[in-house]
């Protein structure tokens, strides 16, 4: 069976292999005359793909002018409509409706270039009082910090309103903004208005820290459709047109002054920009393209750039240019315009500053890390991710929004937090000493020998109390003490005789034989303490056999000798009797030190100093005869 399947496959190849014999001969023969023709067709198709890429493209921008026209136009009708609309109504800010029908608007505000979002949930809405503005909590953007503002006006209508926390004693400035503020509920409702406007300062000195919808709901509309169990979840949409005044001086200049080193005038905002073609394409695959490729715009001497701010542009330049332009209010805004021009230099040191210098909340520089993906910085914000609480805080709004990766990773760091508190909490371990509840852990109960350690690390039966604390019948007055003994080894017992007595009844009991050795050495009747002007000294009973009028002095509360004169100088009284001592060479310091050997009857000591004056004496006479 297998030969005539054999036999088959060898009878189809025979023919194959005929046709590839024909088929090699005749190429090999015409090779020659097509090559010439095959080379031309490439080539005309290569230029009309060039052409009509070409065509694509200017298609693109001609359309993308138009849908910006377009936009500003309906942006110009729709506030004209609503001045017509205040004229006639006497109404501020109409209300939009609250089935949010209208959520197309949010398409009207595209959240590209400078933009951010406010979200935040206000509690005990129904205690809010009339004329009484409840903030949210604050939130740093592009250098400056916004919070979002509930306002109950006297007509039971409700206010919302974004709110910019900038000084106005600063220097003048201005953030021109779109905002589309919205109230969203857990059933899919949602109520929502869009707004334009300013703040800071503008129409001379007019200032504004805050502008919104006045009459954004009423009262009993927002209750019944939006307030759950007293909370109001809220959100403002935000994106920033125009900031000026906000950052520090230009470092370098690239205006007029820059015209006969440039060969481009990059237009931004109304500002221009004079660069280098070559230089600005050097550091970016977008300018490389844009400036350097085939588009249109390689040819012009002008080139209006949109979706960024001037100021930002300025600081991205300085950067490309050797200046350090980056703080901890332009780093955001240059990061944006690095990342939407494809910059790696600025980008990087960027992340530097954000890894390194900047001081923003964890939350704001993995917000940063997310949007820009900065990868280095995201790591460093995990790192620091050392609770739930820390990434309840880290995590902006809802988690549903963010990244499938960053949800994973966001997930094994919560199993990493529980495995850790799992084995934290399984090494905690509860007592309850005569009613008193004391918190350790179990390496502490189990370091040394005693009572402790066998109830813990053996399967002997212990009595615990109603909340599952293990119970020891003892008073808890010294417990503490124990455990600090427990934890390494080392405590200060009391001064007091009868306190020292009952810690070594407690000592005895849980059988810790390194603190009844302690206890046993401070009640050693051979060791004797003295308070001397009320610094406590120890020694040993025999020393004081050369203080003759010691057993006469009085005794302390804690049955201390007690010696009423200056503790300065009683460690070297005590070091003399010992093994004798090294007097000073200051004259000052032997008299007080003679006063006190006197004080004590030491005669040696007065004798020592005696002649150890009378020794300086003769040497600094000689000396001055020299």
């Amino acid at each position: 069976m297998t030969k005539v399947v054999q036999q088959r496959s060898d009878e189809r190849l025979k023919p194959m292999e005929m046709k590839k014999q024909k088929i090699t001969n005749n190429s090999s023969e015409s090779v020659n005359e097509k090559v010439p023709d095959i080379c031309q067709k490439l080539l005309e198709k290569q230029d009309n793909l060039e052409k009509s890429i070409t065509e694509v493209v200017e298609k693109l921008r001609s359309a993308e002018e138009k849908i910006d026209k377009i936009l500003q136009k309906r942006e110009e009708d729709t506030d004209e409509k609503k001045q017509t609309e205040e004229t006639a109504n006497s109404i501020e800010n109409p209300v939009t409706s609250p089935e949010c029908s209208n959520e197309k608007s949010s398409q009207i505000l595209p959240m590209t270039g400078k933009c951010f979002v406010l979200k935040h949930v206000f509690t005990n809405v129904q205690d809010v009082k009339e004329e009484v503005v409840k903030f949210g909590k604050e939130e740093e953007h592009f250098g400056v910090t916004w919070q979002v503002c509930l306002w109950k006006e006297e007509d039971d209508q409700l206010g919302l309103y974004l709110h910019c926390a900038k000084s106005l004693s600063d220097e003048k400035w201005l953030i021109s903004s779109d905002a589309h503020f919205k109230l969203v509920s857990t059933n899919g409702k949602c109520h929502s208005e869009l707004m334009s406007d300013t703040h800071g300062y503008t129409n001379g000195n007019t200032e504004f820290v805050a502008y919104g919808p006045k009459r954004f709901i009423e009262y009993n509309k927002m209750e019944e459709d939006f307030l759950e169990d007293d909370k109001l979840a809220v959100e403002i949409h935000v994106k920033i047109k125009e900031m000026t005044g906000i950052y520090k001086n230009d470092l370098k200049s690239f205006g007029d002054d820059m015209k006969s080193f440039s060969d481009v005038i990059l237009v931004v905002n109304e500002k221009k920009f004079y660069v280098s073609k070559l230089y600005l394409a050097g550091h970016s695959p977008y300018f490389n393209s844009l400036l350097m490729g085939h588009f249109q715009e390689s040819k012009k001497s002008e080139i209006k750039l949109t979706g960024i701010d001037a100021d930002d542009f300025q600081n991205y330049l300085e950067i490309l240019y050797g200046e350090h332009s980056i703080d901890e209010y332009t780093v955001e805004g240059i990061l944006m315009v690095a990342d939407m021009y494809e910059t790696p230099l600025v980008i990087r040191k960027c992340e530097e500053f954000l890894l390194r210098k900047s001081k923003k909340t964890l939350k704001k520089k993995l917000q940063m890390s997310i949007r820009y993906n900065l990868d280095t910085l995201k790591k460093q914000c995990f790192s620091e991710i050392k609770s739930f609480a820390d990434m309840k805080n880290a995590i902006t709004g809802n988690i549903h929004d963010l990244d499938q990766p960053i949800l994973a990773e966001l997930l094994e760091k919560g199993f990493d937090l529980y495995s850790t508190l799992k084995m934290a909490s399984g090494n905690i371990v509860k007592l309850d000493i005569g009613g008193t509840i004391f918190k350790t852990t179990k390496s502490t109960l189990t370091r040394f020998d005693g009572m402790l350690k066998v109830m813990i690390e053996t399967e002997i039966p212990v009595e615990k109390d109603e909340s599952g604390c293990i119970f020891v019948d003892r008073d808890p007055t010294h417990f503490r003490l124990i455990l600090n003994f427990l934890r390494d080894g080392h405590v200060t017992l009391p001064d007091s005789e009868k306190e020292i007595l009952e810690i070594q009844q407690e000592a005895q009991f849980y059988l810790l034989d390194g603190l009844m050795e302690l206890c046993k050495r401070q009640l050693d009747p051979n060791i004797i303490k003295l308070n001397v002007g009320g610094t406590v000294f120890q020694t040993k009973k025999c020393m004081l056999k050369r203080f003759p009028s010691c057993f006469k002095l009085e005794k302390d509360e804690a049955g201390r000798i007690f010696i009423d004169r200056n503790p300065k100088h009683f460690p070297l009284i005590l070091d003399f009797l010992r093994d004798g001592v090294v007097l000073p060479d200051d004259m000052k310091e032997l008299r007080e030190i003679l006063k006190e050997a006197n004080a004590y009857q030491v005669d040696c000591l007065v004798w020592l100093c005696n002649k150890r004056m009378n020794d300086l004496g003769l040497r600094m006479y000689s000396s001055a005869n020299k």
